[in-house]
């Protein structure tokens, strides 16, 4: 299989399966409880995502046996499938549902940090890392929204969260065939002699993008509690928003060796602002909806293939791959509970 399209599909992979458990965890609870308990479950269930990643990360970083860390990745697999078939299912409520869904986000997250080490070291180097990500952002984005609009069908549901998760666990746990490198990889930092270029300064590019994330969960928050009382009501149009965006992004970060990105980003993030007068009136909150998930698609696919690219240079890659998402999920949970 072609190398390009190979790493696409196993990353999209996992973007879909974590977008299909924020849709059964979160977003169907959006429904189901009150406006002020579902935006509590929504901060809860991100900063339970945060916490999955940060696991990962800190597992990585202080177990150096390649087994164990397969074992808790398996056993994860297997909690990710006990919490999301009864949400999928509807089977339970109260406190139960709620968890169900921070054990889904939580273990699912905790998956992810696996697909985003794997996945770092399967584009390094690579010229087309920005496409390779930002297809796999767009193709789950409408994977997800497909199997949305049939979310009905809770039998179907289930068994696409089933076959995805084990898809997923086979090709994380045997990353030599998969993802086509060594089943321990030793972090380039320490093996490597770097004299023509310093570590990467990964905790200012966290604050950066924790700036950036902030501008966007704010508006998201927004959105939340539109949803939540139902005064809007989600189209496929801000996803198809999102889906174009992190496409788009994912192209031009492979021009210019990534010097056009930053621009774009800004652009969006100047565009972004001018959705909030929209806010005051009712019928035209979707054009509000619209530019924050064309923001969100940029952000996002911006932080995730920095600390995907910056990763083997540091000398814990398991805890930097996945901070992108880390940091999205962790700011949006804490202003959810905040504002």
């Amino acid at each position: 299989m072609n190398r390009f399209l190979q790493v696409t599909l196993f990353y999209g992979a996992f973007l879909f399966l974590y977008f299909f458990t924020e849709y059964a965890a979160v977003n169907r609870a959006l429904l189901l409880f009150k406006p002020e308990q579902a935006r509590l479950l929504y901060a809860l269930s991100m900063l339970s995502s945060a916490a999955g990643y940060a696991v990962f990360g800190l597992l990585g970083r202080y177990v150096r046996a390649y087994r164990k860390r397969r074992t808790v990745l398996f056993a994860m697999a297997l909690a990710y499938l006990a919490a999301v078939v009864p949400l999928v299912l509807d089977i339970g409520g109260g406190a139960g549902r709620w968890a169900l869904s921070l054990l889904a986000m939580f273990s699912c997250s905790y998956i992810g940090g696996a697909a985003h080490y794997y996945a770092s070291y399967a584009l390094c180097g690579a010229a087309y890392s920005g496409r390779a990500v930002g297809t796999a952002l767009a193709l789950a984005t409408l994977g997800q929204s497909a199997l949305a609009a049939v979310h009905d069908h809770h039998v179907l549901a289930a068994v696409v969260a089933c076959v995805g998760v084990a898809a997923l666990s086979l090709m994380l746990l045997n990353p030599t065939r998969y993802w086509r490198m060594a089943d321990v990889v030793v972090p380039r930092a320490q093996v490597e002699i770097r004299t023509e270029r310093k570590s990467p300064p990964m905790l200012l590019l966290c604050g950066i993008f924790a700036l950036i994330v902030l501008t966007a969960s704010i508006g998201n928050c927004t959105l939340t509690a539109l949803y939540t009382e139902s005064a809007l009501r989600f189209t496929l149009l801000p996803r198809f928003a999102f889906a174009a965006t992190a496409l788009l992004a994912g192209v031009l970060a492979d021009l210019k060796n990534r010097l056009v990105l930053p621009v774009h980003l800004l652009s969006v993030i100047l565009l972004s602002l001018l959705g909030y007068p929209f806010l005051f009136w009712k019928e035209w909150h979707v054009v509000h909806a619209v530019l924050l998930y064309e923001f969100s698609g940029t952000y996002v696919l911006c932080a995730t293939l920095a600390f995907l690219e910056l990763a083997p240079d540091t000398r814990c890659p398991h805890q930097w791959a996945g901070m992108g998402r880390l940091l999205r999920a962790f700011m949006l949970g804490a202003t959810g509970l905040l504002l």
